[in-house]
């Protein structure tokens, strides 16, 4: 069933929003590991360093992953979406 012009706009936002927080919480994560596992992160500020501040990096990337399917299937219906629009 098509979406209506409203609809697909909701949808629209919907998905750049997606992008925009997995793609934060994603380079929270890849921050968090680096700062964990690599021998560079001496370089960073102390209050980065900090266990707790990696945890936290690291279990928001995690977090992230929970809403993975529903964001996948959300940007498929737009997508499918898109493409009957560009159809009609």
């Amino acid at each position: 069933m098509p979406l209506t012009d409203s609809e697909f706009r909701a949808l629209t936002r919907q998905v750049f929003r997606d992008i925009v927080c997995d793609t934060a919480a994603n380079l929270a994560l890849c921050l968090g590991l680096y700062l964990a596992f690599s021998r560079h992160a001496a370089d960073f500020p102390l209050w980065l360093r900090a266990p707790e501040m990696q945890a936290l990096l690291v279990a928001t990337g995690l977090l992230n992953l929970k809403f993975l399917m529903p964001r996948v299937r959300r940007l498929r219906l737009w997508q499918q979406e898109r493409l009957a629009r560009r159809e009609r």
